[in-house]
């Protein structure tokens, strides 16, 4: 019961925030709700294992002062000292996610133990996101399950038999079911780089870090990006699958002037990022429970490039990840794709 029950509460939950969508001001660039919509795969890659499928539905709500937050919100608001910041913009979002995880062979049905589990998590999550031109603070929680509650092997091996695949054949050894319950934070900053700009030809790199807190994952990590094109989107360079990943854009430009949203834009960037990582369930299995499990390492790397096209409230983009091995028997890293799209009201 536990397996269908969990993932279509979360589901409903999830679709009846999503519906609460605000009637936009349309002489208020800066007023829109957004939807977004990421999907990573390694199968761009030619590869199936691993971080093997990511899935993540984010809506954000418009841009409020302070004071025009819900009440729940402007608790947190004030918990995390935003009440003393002056002309900052605040949204509000929920987001549907699933991630799944493979060994290397997916075709035995024996224990592999010296590879990663099967596992797969299934959640939604809450945040609340305060930011300025050049910084954005965001805060999610984050409520699921993993184990097969999940339905990662359903989704897996569905899309393998609709796309004429040999299905994956262990997910009996995957993780046991687990409630989830995980706070994660991030902080990013855009600038200008003034030198390789000049008119609608822009460029800028955004700095970031963030912290993970809970049983599903408790981690720091840091990095950055470098963006360069003609009109690139005002935002913070969400362009793949991650637990606060959402369309933080601004509809007004740098100097607080709106832009013409209607204007085409298109964009090329490329960054890394570092993590120590404390806790990751996917590798050390279940937290209360005995399961399988193998020993990960504290620090990987990410390298990512790739390319966008923003054309008035719709963006899409494509990013290539490459990381670095995450356990010890993994004999190299692992590239995926990612695809991530969003459009504002």
């Amino acid at each position: 019961m536990m397996k269908l029950l969990l993932p279509t509460q979360i589901l409903f939950l999830t679709l009846s925030c999503l519906l609460h969508v605000e009637a936009a001001d349309d002489n208020d660039p800066a007023a829109h709700p957004s939807l977004s919509i990421y999907y990573d795969n390694d199968l761009f890659l030619g590869s199936d294992d691993q971080y093997t499928n990511g899935a993540r539905i984010a809506w954000l709500s418009r841009n409020y002062d302070r004071h025009m937050l819900p009440k729940r919100d402007l608790k947190v608001a004030d918990l995390l000292h935003f009440h003393k910041r002056d002309k900052w913009q605040f949204n509000y979002g929920f987001s549907l996610t699933q991630l799944i995880f493979t060994p290397e062979d997916i075709q035995s049905r024996a224990l592999i133990t010296d590879d990663r589990p099967y596992s797969a998590y299934l959640g939604a999550g809450f945040s609340l996101h305060a930011k300025k031109h050049n910084v954005a603070h965001s805060l999610e929680l984050a409520f699921g399950v993993v184990g097969p509650g999940a339905i990662g092997e359903e989704a897996q091996n569905g899309i393998h038999e609709l796309r004429g695949f040999l299905t994956a054949k262990g997910w009996d050894h995957g993780l046991k079911n687990e409630p989830i319950l995980n706070a994660f934070w991030s902080t990013k900053w855009r600038y200008p780089i003034n030198a390789l700009s000049e008119g609608a030809f822009q460029s800028d790199i955004l700095p970031r870090y963030g912290m993970a807190l809970g049983n599903m994952e408790t981690s720091a990590n840091a990095g950055f990006t470098l963006r360069i094109g003609f009109n690139p989107p005002n935002d913070f360079a969400n362009q793949k699958l991650s637990p606060t990943a959402y369309n933080q854009q601004f509809f007004v430009d740098r100097d607080g002037t709106a832009i013409d949203i209607k204007d085409l834009g298109i964009f090329a960037f490329a960054g890394i990022n570092g993590k120590a990582v404390g806790q990751d369930i996917f590798l050390d299995g279940n937290t209360f429970r005995d399961s399988h499990d193998i020993k990960k390492n504290n620090f990987y790397g990410e390298f990512e490039a790739g390319l966008g096209i923003r054309w008035g409230r719709f963006k899409v983009s494509y990013t290539h990840t490459f990381a670095t091995s995450q356990y010890k028997n993994q004999d190299d890293g692992q590239g995926f794709g990612s695809i991530a799209m969003s459009y504002s009201f």
